[in-house]
Parts: C-alpha cells; structure tokens; sequence
C-alpha cells in the first residue's frame, strides 16, 4: 500500500491507481481476504462516479 501512496503523492491519477489495486486483487489476493476485491470495485465506482460528477459540474459552468 505505501506504493499506492506514493504514486498519488507523485500526481498519478487516482482513477489509475484503484484500476492497479482492483487489478491486483483479483489476481493475486484470492481466498487470503474474499472481500478484497468487493472492496476494491466499491472504491474504484465512488471513484468513477466522483469523476463523472466533476465532469459534470464543469460543463454545467461553461
């Protein structure tokens, strides 16, 4: 998880850092935590959802 804090701390996407831990847990964490992954897409929708939202607000203001 430290990585994942410093890619964000760097200025990479947050949108592409939940993609990798998504990706990560699918693959890699299996029976070890079976709601990893739940958890994972949780976070990676509120994310996506947060973007859209903003997008949103943007074009609504021009």
């Amino acid at each position: 998880m430290l990585k994942c804090n410093r890619m964000l701390e760097a200025g990479e996407d947050p949108l592409y850092v939940a993609i990798r831990i998504t990706k990560f847990t699918s693959e890699d964490v299996g029976l070890a935590a079976p709601y990893a992954l739940e958890i994972a897409v949780c976070r990676l929708r509120l994310l996506l959802q947060h973007k859209v939202s903003q997008n949103n607000q943007s074009i609504c203001n021009k």
